[in-house]
């Protein structure tokens, strides 16, 4: 739907339900792979760490914890390069027809070759993020009622358009 709308300038409902219903396989068997590989690391790290908690009272705890530790910060590393390297798999399931591994591959190809552009597209989805949570935060402490309201407008609104620049960055 954003390759249609970048390309025409308009789309419609129905090219949504069209696009939708056309790819779900891919898309979702894409999804599963892309989150496995991307937030694995972190995941197992987190495990790790929660396994060695109770056993912290003994010297092997401790030295285990440690090793949990230092394991769960080399998973959000990891996690985090992998969530720029894997940002361009979905768009690969639209606009090249691919899916799972092949997806995957193709988005690591196109984040390295376009890597300070794939950075800066990760680094303003983060900031919108962040911004919409601190809005829910801070407006929740002042008493205003619809922040969840506006935040899930304001999320509508960009969502879409952060998606159809990674989609553009991709097809480009």
């Amino acid at each position: 739907t954003y390759l249609d709308a970048w390309q025409s300038d308009k789309t419609s409902f129905r090219s949504i339900i069209d696009n939708g219903s056309r790819r779900w396989k891919q898309m979702a068997w894409t999804l599963l792979l892309t989150n496995i590989v991307t937030w694995g690391p972190i995941v197992i790290g987190l495990i790790l760490l929660l396994l060695s908690l109770p056993n912290i009272g003994t010297p092997q705890g401790i030295v285990a914890l440690l090793g949990a530790y230092y394991t769960f910060i080399f998973g959000l590393g990891a996690s985090l390069v992998m969530a720029i390297f894997t940002v361009y798999s979905y768009p690969a399931v639209v606009v090249d027809n691919l899916s799972g591994f092949r997806a995957l591959r193709h988005s690591f190809r196109v984040a390295s070759q376009n890597l300070a552009l794939t950075v800066t597209y990760g680094t303003v989805r983060v900031i919108f993020q962040v911004l919409s949570s601190l809005i829910v935060i801070f407006a929740g402490f002042i008493g205003l009622p619809l922040t969840s309201l506006a935040t899930a407008v304001l999320s509508l609104l960009l969502t879409p358009v952060l998606h159809s620049t990674k989609t553009m960055i991709y097809y480009h």
